[in-house]
């Protein structure tokens, strides 16, 4: 596919032995618990997506549908929580998700992007891709 914004974009696969891949970015500050911030981006999935069965050996297309979990990390206390996650991510097009991330543990200065199976799809090879992330601002 191509990008939605410039050249390039990331993109994560959940795998059929249980395993999925994650993108983490420390922040500049910190999300504060009990305050409120809005976060978007966009996400697609790839209809072809060519890789290794990690439990059978042979290559397959890593194509089952996906979502993204976002959560908040505190690097320096290890605490982490889940702060937001999509709907089934839809292949071939680029859409923009909002998100209203709202910690209610702890403090956070750090944030995962995880790619996780989409409902029923547990144990399935599938992709997710991400670009264009804004900046996470916070609702006064």
């Amino acid at each position: 596919m191509e990008a939605q914004d410039g050249e390039k974009y990331v993109g994560l696969v959940v795998r059929d032995n249980n395993t999925w891949e994650g993108i983490g970015q420390k922040l500049d500050g910190w999300l504060k618990k009990d305050s409120t911030y809005t976060f978007s981006l966009y996400l697609s999935r790839s209809i072809n997506y060519q890789s290794v069965s990690r439990v059978t050996g042979a290559e397959v297309n890593y194509k089952s549908p996906t979502i993204l979990k976002i959560w908040g990390v505190n690097t320096r206390t290890l605490e982490e929580e889940l702060l937001a996650e999509s709907i089934t991510v839809s292949p071939s097009v680029w859409t923009r998700y909002t998100f209203t991330l709202k910690p209610g543990t702890a403090d956070f200065d750090e944030i995962d992007l995880m790619a996780y199976y989409a409902p029923g799809m547990e144990g399935k090879n599938g992709n997710l891709l991400i670009d264009n992330c804004s900046s996470i601002v916070e609702v006064k």
